[in-house]
């Protein structure tokens, strides 16, 4: 077998295989930040944010299990096919990277498991599945060299700022689209970036100082339980906020009032019958069905110990918006 690509600076270091032990990978991954990770800490990932990233990292949430992932096993399964299949295409020999991990020696928080490379030549190459199970892949896929998911492109990157490639081949089975590949080379500029971007979240994962909340979601992870009788004075940019608020919330009751009087005449012109049709086409349907469900009082009346064994307490925080009193809103 031809001698894996090596660096200055860079070591090589064994890694579990994440097609027999996806769990055992990502535990692997822990002290670290790789490939996968870089693009969701510079916000480009529609699976997770950068909190969540960081809460991951510093162990203070449990990462996602993707050991059952139908897509993600899917795409570990294919990696090797893609492999042979851009080997074939370039009649060149290809060599399987998997069950290798690269490591800065000078930042040691910075990992890199790639797929594979071209034997006898400085080209890397990371395998891809998009959209297989879903049947639909990013719209950010075309037929253009350019034309493929920035976070694959952040992803890829990341391997190069390694200094083992001078280019990398992004080999992918998109839905839509079949076999597919990108070639992306290096540009310094982007990589020194990308590091600097890269060390300092890994700086504040170290410090505890966690990114802003970007989504509902992350202020639920940030701030799960309220301190009890506890309040805060707004500030006048909060109290304009409020404001906006209400006015979006209004409108949204008007624009809900106006979908419920539309419903109530479709389903009178629809009566008994299921589907509208404009021609062939369905446009709305209102449509019988069966719905079970435990009628939960009477359960709790007739078989209250029983209830309590099964009863599950949990807690959330709830957003409410409170109207002004009356005295202050007659001032």
């Amino acid at each position: 077998m031809p001698e894996a690509p090596d660096a200055a600076g860079v070591a090589r270091e064994p890694s579990p295989d994440p097609r027999v032990d996806n769990a055992a990978f990502a535990a692997s991954r822990k002290g670290s930040l790789g490939g996968s990770d870089i693009a969701v800490l510079l916000g480009l990932s529609p699976f997770k944010s950068p909190l969540q990233l960081y809460l991951e990292k510093r162990g203070e949430i449990e990462d996602e299990d993707l050991s059952e992932n139908e897509a993600v096993t899917l795409g570990n399964e294919l990696e090797l096919v893609i492999l042979a299949r851009y080997a074939r295409r370039n009649r060149c020999e290809v060599v399987s990277l998997t069950g290798t991990r690269y490591r800065d020696k000078a930042l040691p928080w910075r990992t890199a498991s790639i797929d594979g490379y071209v034997a006898g030549t400085r080209r890397g190459i990371e395998a891809k599945t998009a959209g297989l199970i879903s049947g639909r892949a990013s719209e950010e896929w075309g037929e253009g060299p350019d034309e493929y998911p920035v976070a694959y492109g952040a992803q890829v990157r990341w391997y190069l700022s390694f200094g083992l490639f001078d280019d990398m081949a992004l080999a992918a089975l998109v839905a839509g689209f079949g076999y597919m590949e990108k070639i992306i080379e290096r540009d310094l500029e982007i990589e020194e970036g990308m590091l600097y971007q890269a060390g300092a979240f890994w700086a504040d994962v170290l410090a505890g100082r966690p990114p802003a909340p970007r989504t509902i979601e992350d202020a639920k992870l940030l701030w799960p339980v309220s301190k009890a009788e506890t309040s805060v004075q707004a500030s006048d940019e909060m109290i304009a906020l409020d404001r906006e608020m209400r006015i979006l919330e209004a409108k949204e009751k008007e624009v809900a009032d106006s979908i419920e009087a539309i419903e109530i005449q479709m389903k009178a012109f629809l009566g008994p019958n299921e589907v509208m049709l404009a021609g062939k086409q369905k446009l709305r349907s209102w449509k019988s069905q069966d719905d079970a469900r435990i009628d939960v009082a009477r359960f709790r009346a007739e078989q209250a110990a029983l209830a309590a064994q099964y009863t599950v307490l949990s807690s959330k925080r709830v957003f409410r918006k409170h109207e002004p009193s009356k005295a202050k809103a007659r001032k």
